[in-house]
């Protein structure tokens, strides 16, 4: 327990900012907005299809008596813990011995963060990611112990609050299973049918909403939505040409992951490896041999058949997300079992590894805590707002927004991520409000480039005259805009402070 506990300390220290994080504005207002309809009516993104149905209905309902960042902290305590216990019976199945667990969960973290390929991460805000992380690193433990029984509801149930985090890790336990058949503890089919049958029953809760995103869309509004998905909102996850090959030539990301990956799997090459290090390798082979499939996809469909949009359909499966996970997850694992086995035979040796390895995983910690310090600006909002002065003035725009009418409707900044968190105003769109159903993401981008201009020029709205902000106000919905406070336009301001401008989108006053 005080293994776990001190992993706890450890997801603290490197994810404990200030709410709210950069997804949890996303997943919190969409879990009011499940259990209550009325709160920010009115806005696309809320209003879109409900893909993470198991979070938003276990979760939602605390937003009902809970403040936003309440429900946060909370989530997060219960995140982390989960996460703690989680990865510590998995730390101690791939290398025994006491406090190895807290090092490898501080390396886990430190390369998940700063040596990932597709900008996939383990322990931040409170989401559906992070139980379903835990779930997953629950089976993986089952399935190093040899324990194959366990192993199927467990990724039954990660793939009801995350499709794709339990979903792959399903196809890559199954890799691993049909690649052991040598395995004195493998379970053969026949008994572990049970187990699957209810992991297929489970999983189904929450594969049925994802399938449902689309149905009945017509193929051509499916294409172009996965065509501004991939290339367009999210290609530093889900398009190789943007993070793994640019040019041809492989980017920053692709090396050090390629390092990473190395040290993994030539850790794991010794004589000596354990069948716990054996099957734990695997699942990490296993998740790259998925985002290999996702490279060839990519060159593929993109380079030699020019099918662009056929291509952004499959890739926006997120085929390099369990890889980004597992390679620090396996990293971590090999480097503390490597030094749990170095350290009888050569102490010397080991204990300078230690002291690598500590420095590795403690440094980035200890300055993560500094700018925590020293820079008290939330997740959510440090992007946009980058300095204390600005993120105030921010906070006292919002508690103006939030004095108008219920309902009204706001044209924000693009960079905007706690609009709704803090003033309860609906908004017309968000770069980081992408909705996940195919005829939102058409319809959020449309709106998008009618308010900002082309992509790759985007340029605030109030550059426009004030006619044309009303047509766009008339056309989205919207009662005010909000943007900077030197703006030159002819609408009426009904709040400035010394960043921000609340301006009216209805009739000139007379």
């Amino acid at each position: 327990m005080a293994e776990v506990v001190l992993i706890f300390a450890v997801f603290l220290v490197h994810a404990g900012l200030q709410p709210p994080a950069v997804n949890e504005t996303n997943y919190l207002a969409k879990a009011k907005h499940y259990w209550n309809p009325q709160w920010c009516q009115g806005d696309l993104f809320l209003n879109s299809a409900d893909p993470h149905a198991v979070f938003y209905w276990t979760c939602g309902w605390w937003t009902l008596w809970l403040p936003l960042a309440t429900v946060a902290i909370v989530g997060r305590v219960l995140t982390y813990f989960a996460l703690a216990w989680s990865w510590r019976r998995l730390s101690a199945a791939v290398a025994p011995g006491a406090w190895w667990s807290v090092l490898s969960a501080a390396l886990m973290v430190v390369f998940t963060s700063r040596v990932h390929m597709a900008g996939e991460w383990v322990v931040g805000g409170f989401e559906a990611k992070g139980f379903a992380y835990a779930l997953v690193f629950l089976a993986l433990e089952g399935i190093v112990r040899g324990r194959w029984l366990r192993v199927w509801p467990l990724l039954g149930m990660a793939t009801a609050l995350h499709v794709l985090v339990g979903g792959w890790s399903i196809v890559a336990a199954g890799i691993v299973w049909l690649s052991s058949r040598s395995d004195p503890q493998r379970s053969t089919l026949r008994p572990m049918l049970p187990s699957i049958f209810f992991a297929v029953l489970i999983a189904l809760v929450g594969i049925v909403p994802t399938l449902q995103l689309d149905y009945g869309t017509d193929r051509s509004i499916i294409l172009r939505a996965a065509e501004i998905q991939v290339f367009h909102r999210l290609p530093h996850h889900l398009n190789p040409a943007a993070f793994f090959i640019l040019g041809g030539v492989p980017t920053l990301f692709a090396w050090r992951f390629f390092a990473l990956t190395v040290v993994c799997l030539g850790l794991w090459r010794r004589q000596s490896i354990s069948d716990s290090q054996r099957r734990c390798k695997q699942f990490v082979v296993a998740s790259l041999l998925i985002a290999a499939v996702g490279l060839l996809i990519c060159e593929v469909g993109v380079d030699m058949l020019g099918a662009r949009a056929e291509t952004a359909w499959l890739l926006r499966f997120y085929w390099f997300r369990l890889a980004d996970t597992m390679v620090p997850v396996g990293a971590a694992l090999a480097i503390v079992a490597s030094l749990a086995e170095l350290q009888p035979r050569r102490p010397a040796w080991a204990t300078a590894a230690l002291a690598l390895a500590m420095c590795v995983g403690g440094l980035p910690l200890v300055w993560e805590t500094y700018e925590r310090t020293t820079l008290s600006i939330p997740g959510g909002d440090v992007r946009m707002i980058p300095t204390a002065k600005r993120y105030d003035d921010w906070l006292e725009v919002c508690e103006a927004a939030r004095g108008t009418k219920p309902g009204s409707v706001f044209m924000t900044p693009s960079g905007s991520q706690t609009f709704k968190w803090y003033a309860e105003r609906p908004e017309v769109a968000t770069w980081k409000e992408m909705p996940q159903d195919a005829a939102s993401i058409v319809q959020w981008w449309n709106r998008l480039v009618d308010i900002h201009g082309p992509p790759g020029a985007w340029q605030p709205p109030t550059r426009l005259p004030a006619e044309q902000l009303r047509a766009l106000g008339r056309a989205h919905g919207a009662d005010y805009l909000l943007g900077p406070n030197d703006a030159r336009i002819d609408l009426f301001c009904i709040y400035r402070n010394n960043s921000f401008a609340i301006y009216e989108l209805g009739p000139p006053r007379s």
